[in-house]
């Protein structure tokens, strides 16, 4: 802007990969998805996602981030299946997306493009929104304080080593291009999504070969009005045995007591005031990292103002 993804001999007639191949009387092999949107997180994926999810030629279900491929151990037969469940429904449909934006971690979780290889094959297409750097670590921590479970730093500076890797978009841009490609990977940024929706998806669409169509904008997962613990939550949450509990009552009755306890004990979580200045020596790499992705995009450096820094 895998595992086996889709074997050759499952292409359709337009040369586009398959989702699924399905015989009948026979048991049909699991569908893997052949498109990502690897990020970056709180580049406008959300809303981009639900976006392509409009056009007739792309499965994207739910969940949109699965993280299957970085942020799970289960490549197990089982955890194989519930991965692949969403995606069975994908019919004829040339593009099936996972759009998880871990994958573009490739530092945190390094062992994400091999499986992605190792399971969906290499003939794959990427997307990858960035954004402003110093715009996205102050949206990312808003987002990420205000998931209860997070265990991110109040302080903004102790949240910070977790919130800057998202941004090296050089570096992860490069880790795909290595292993797939750099002509299978679209490169836009969150500004223009924001400002020309049509442009960039008419440009996305092209990039996979699909008919233009017009699709619909999407402002989704704005991190606005998000509130956070109170900091005795916090503190509780410190400890593993707490945590641990708090996860194994996920997606049963006692979730929605947990979250409307949560929401009235909560207090709002506003984004931070953050300057380069103030990210001292991680800065110029941030810098750097960005002006080579907007090049990639073919775009400019004035679309940062923050990189003249």
């Amino acid at each position: 802007m895998t595992a086996p993804s889709v074997h050759p001999e499952t292409r359709t007639p337009t040369g586009a990969p398959a989702a699924t191949v399905r015989r009948p009387g026979r048991a049909t092999r699991p569908c893997w998805p052949n498109l990502f949107l690897i990020g970056a997180h709180k580049a406008g994926t959300t809303s981009f996602y639900e976006m392509l999810a409009q056009h007739p030629e792309v499965w994207a279900p739910e969940p949109k981030e699965p993280g299957f491929f970085s942020l799970t151990d289960e490549i197990t037969p089982r955890g194989i299946a519930r991965y692949t469940a969403p995606y069975a429904g994908a019919g004829d449909r040339r593009w099936v997306l996972d759009g998880s934006t871990s994958y573009a971690q490739t530092v945190r979780y390094p062992h994400t493009i091999d499986r992605i290889r190792h399971h969906c094959g290499g003939d794959l297409h990427f997307l990858y929104l960035v954004r402003e750097p110093v715009e996205r670590i102050r949206s990312a921590y808003v987002q990420l304080r205000s998931e209860g479970l997070n265990d991110l730093p109040r302080d903004l500076g102790a949240a910070l080593p977790r919130l800057i890797e998202p941004t090296w978009y050089h570096t992860h841009w490069s880790a795909y291009a290595d292993a797939f490609g750099a002509e299978r990977i679209f490169v836009a940024t969150f500004e223009e999504l924001v400002a020309d929706p049509a442009a960039v998806t008419a440009r996305c669409l092209d990039f996979l070969g699909v008919e233009q169509r017009p699709l619909e904008p999407v402002h989704a997962n704005v991190s606005v009005d998000r509130i956070q613990n109170p900091p005795v939550l916090d503190r509780l949450l410190g400890f593993a045995p707490v945590r641990r509990l708090a996860a194994a009552v996920r997606g049963s009755r006692l979730e929605s007591v947990a979250t409307g306890l949560r929401a009235r004990l909560a207090q709002p979580v506003d984004k931070p005031e953050l300057t380069p200045a103030e990210l001292g020596e991680a800065w110029p790499r941030l810098r750097d990292e960005a002006l080579a992705i907007l090049e990639i995009a073919g775009d400019t450096p004035e679309r940062w103002p923050s990189l003249a820094s």
